[in-house]
């Protein structure tokens, strides 16, 4: 048997935490009513008093008011989509008595359960830190499944604060518990600047600083929002079109805008993959291909500009790619990949990794068009074992670097879907072709 989960990408725009207004308008028969909410967080969904911190509030600390913070934020926008029956709120620590970490929330989780939620909110993992990451995904994982019950309420889990711009190294394990456990995976990353307490001068605590602000909490209540819509049978309509020619252009992409093509959605984009450019003058455009894939029905297609004619040779294309199933449910992971001319590739890397590329499986070799311009692409448990690295069940995720001499044209590279499998169809020693 094999896991055909097959990973392919299309683009969402998120503009910030600069809030963009938008109409609702649910679609026909298909709206989802909501009778309760439960919101079960930490100190960004809930912190009471603290005279010796500063902070005077109850609700999410560091807003300026309870309808300030994303909790009420978010509310507000279901009960304006909602508003008979009115939803009703809970809030962990207000409603249900639970504390800010994992270990803590499990030990609640039978009064969790018995809220009888349609909808639930998980804001954890900012009081996790290195020494829990062994244990994290596990426990996350047994909440998820505990909250879930009988009545498979929709499960929306936010990524962790860590007001900069990559995200928090527990996020790729909240995903992977949300591809596993049919739930939902609200990425907070990229936080833009200025969104930290910090940012607003209300505060002069250090730690009362390090939450979100008021701007931090609408982005937030704006991720949210983005993925819980659809669900509820929600359009959101942009007032202002979100591909406007001015806003065609985003964190170094360049999005496919015509109207018959199919458009990229970046949050969708980010859920699979982390694509990145170096030493290049121009950003890369993306977009699905319906025509070329090798195996799958669409693969993706990315338009490299020329490198810099500065007689170096580094420009570097890197793409790293996210499993959609547990590894330990993983035997082989195998996928094809086109080069338009492999001439001015000057080399190739294939990892398979930790999140922090210290458990990786690594080959360097040079790109082959063997088969009508496409390379296939394996990595198998077996070979893994057999270099005598840590554990491949630590793996989460697979990165491809490729480096180009200065002075070239632009060119295509093709990535075709990606099969997760847990049944190998042979064992392969890395295909030579790759690094040989």
């Amino acid at each position: 048997m094999k896991i055909f989960l097959r990973s392919v990408v299309c683009i969402l725009l998120y503009a910030g935490c600069v809030s963009q207004a938008v109409s609702q308008e649910p679609a026909a028969g298909s709206l989802r009513i909501i009778r309760k909410v439960l919101f079960i967080g930490d100190s960004i969904t809930l912190n009471p008093p603290r005279e010796t911190l500063g902070w005077k509030g109850n609700w999410g600390m560091a807003a300026s008011a309870s309808e300030k913070d994303f909790v009420h934020l978010f509310y507000a926008k279901l009960c304006a989509a909602q508003p008979e029956p009115k939803p009703e709120l809970v809030i962990s620590g207000r409603d249900v008595a639970v504390a800010g970490r994992l270990d803590q929330t499990l030990t609640n989780l039978d009064r969790l359960k018995a809220v009888g939620a349609d909808l639930i909110v998980i804001q954890l993992g900012e009081n996790e830190g290195e020494k829990d990451f062994g244990t994290f995904e596990e426990l996350y994982g047994r909440l998820v499944i505990g909250l879930k019950g009988d009545q498979k309420p929709i499960i929306l889990c936010t990524g962790v604060w860590n007001r900069h711009e990559e995200p928090a190294r527990q996020d790729g394990m909240i995903r992977a518990v949300c591809l596993r456990q049919r739930s939902h995976f609200v990425p907070i990353a990229p936080i833009p600047p200025g969104c930290d307490a910090g940012s607003e001068g209300r505060f002069t605590n250090w730690g009362v600083n390090w939450h979100p602000g008021d701007k931090g909490m609408q982005h937030y209540a704006d991720a949210l929002w983005k993925v819980a819509a659809p669900l509820l049978g929600i359009k959101i309509k942009p007032d202002v079109p979100p591909l406007a020619p001015a806003q065609s252009e985003i964190e170094g992409f360049e999005y496919e805008t015509n109207a018959d093509k199919m458009i990229l959605d970046v949050e969708q984009l980010k859920s699979t993959w982390n694509i990145k450019l170096e030493g290049f003058d121009e950003p890369i455009q993306i977009r699905l291909n319906t025509t070329e894939a090798r195996e799958g029905k669409k693969c993706l297609e990315l338009i490299l500009p020329p490198t810099p004619t500065n007689g170096e040779k580094t420009a570097r294309l890197i793409l790293d790619v996210f499993p959609k199933v547990a590894p330990k449910k993983i035997k082989q992971t195998r996928f094809w990949i086109f080069a338009e001319r492999t001439k001015g590739i000057s080399q190739s890397a294939l990892y398979y990794t930790s999140l922090d590329l210290k458990n990786s499986f690594c080959r360097y070799g040079f790109l082959k068009r063997d088969h009508d311009g496409w390379q296939k692409v394996y990595v198998d448990k077996t070979t893994f074992r057999e270099e005598g690295l840590p554990s491949w069940d630590d793996v989460r995720q697979m990165r491809i670097s490729l480096w180009f001499d200065a002075n070239e044209p632009g060119r295509r590279i093709l990535l075709d879907e990606i099969d997760w499998d847990n049944e190998m169809e042979r064992h392969v020693n890395l295909n030579k072709d790759w690094y040989d």
